[in-house]
């Protein structure tokens, strides 16, 4: 289960059927670049024989942009996703730990949602899958409140569908505020602990860490990914 704005619950039918193929298409993605990445992110040892090593040089790929999820290997963001869809998706796991890696994760996915939204170059496959996401929108949006009008996301005449995202998002997962903490980490140390506390985080909230995983736990979080999407 997980702690959504109106408390302890599962997804409903129409969220899951929003969040669980932008889930499979963030693993597709995680899983087709394991292995190029895993080559471009090599350190070059002849060349570190004469010039040393810098973080950006072996950095993962953005593969989302967010770098509290991009930022962990492959094997790492698969787990970050099983703990997370197990926990939306069943009602006999409870939510995880609060913690930033996994509101990073939340927000991985909705972006998913978003870039099938845009739907580049405009083609009529394009369009199609364009569509398909939307109407996946809205049937979420409205099995998540009986008041709200999907009118509030028009403007000029056509529909917000990125603020439409992001609100369904947050009535799932509530506002994030770890990429807000994370600015705060050069500044005094009490300023942090102050706004973290404030939101009513636990003191680790930045400090937890996705574990190492070997290759058969990854294809265990793979598989199970697989079953829970599907």
């Amino acid at each position: 289960m997980w702690l959504t704005l109106t408390g302890l619950r599962t997804l409903t039918k129409q969220e899951r059927e929003l969040v669980n193929p932008a889930t499979d298409s963030l693993v597709n993605a995680i899983t087709a670049n394991s292995q190029s990445d895993s080559k471009e992110n090599a350190c070059d040892l002849e060349s570190n024989a004469i010039q040393a090593w810098t973080p950006s040089e072996c950095d993962h790929d953005p593969l989302t942009g967010i770098d509290w999820f991009d930022q962990w290997d492959h094997e790492q963001r698969l787990w970050l996703l099983t703990q997370v869809m197990q926990s939306l998706l069943l009602d006999t796991v409870a939510p995880p730990p609060q913690a930033a890696i996994f509101d990073a994760t939340i927000d991985a996915i909705f972006l998913t949602v978003s870039k099938h939204l845009q739907g580049v170059p405009n083609t009529i496959q394009n369009q199609h899958n364009r569509d398909l996401w939307q109407l996946r929108l809205k049937n979420a949006f409205e099995s998540q409140t009986t008041t709200a009008s999907l009118d509030v996301f028009d403007r000029h005449g056509a529909r917000d569908w990125a603020a439409l995202t992001i609100q369904i998002q947050t009535n799932i997962a509530g506002p994030s505020c770890y990429a807000q903490a994370d600015s705060m980490r050069d500044g005094p140390r009490e300023n942090l602990k102050k706004f973290i506390r404030g939101k009513g985080l636990p003191d680790d909230y930045l400090e937890r860490i996705p574990p190492l995983q070997s290759d058969n736990q990854a294809k265990e979080c793979l598989n199970r990914l697989r079953q829970l999407t599907n």
